[in-house]
């Protein structure tokens, strides 16, 4: 198996776009899927733009041959007053994916069963960035949806 990331800190989908090199991995083909992850509170903040940077990588991750698949993200404590809830992304990674014909890897949805049944569970840091338990039940949730 081969992978490859293209991925910088705070990066949104249309700075992936405007900077070009995740465009260039994805045309250089060869690959099943791509993984598309927006910034965490763009999508529901800048909704416009999530869907409009989103469709324009999925038209060129189909061109290329691969499948899409959107990695939901998670509530961020230092969000929520902004009306960035886990049912706000939710809404937002799958009305995507239903209008672009992707797949989405629930991340942030199992986030939030899991922290409703223990809330004591440190999946992810105060600034939203997953702890080593986040990105494992993340890679968990987009193998078993996305595979």
């Amino acid at each position: 198996m081969v992978t490859e990331r293209v991925t910088y800190g705070r990066f949104t989908l249309e700075n992936h776009w405007t900077d070009g090199l995740a465009l260039q991995a994805i045309h250089r083909g060869g690959w099943t899927y791509v993984v598309l992850q927006d910034q965490s509170v763009t999508p529901v903040l800048l909704a416009a733009e999530f869907y409009q940077y989103g469709r324009a990588f999925a038209d060129e991750i189909r061109q290329s041959g691969a499948g899409a698949v959107l990695l939901m993200t998670w509530e961020r404590p230092d969000a929520v007053a902004e009306g960035v809830t886990s049912g706000a992304i939710e809404a937002a990674y799958d009305g995507l994916g239903d209008s672009i014909g992707a797949k989405v890897a629930p991340a942030g949805t199992a986030f939030a069963a899991s922290l409703r049944q223990r809330p004591d569970l440190a999946l992810n840091l105060r600034d939203g960035h997953p702890t080593p338990y986040g990105t494992y039940l993340a890679g968990c949730v987009t193998t078993r949806r996305s595979g």
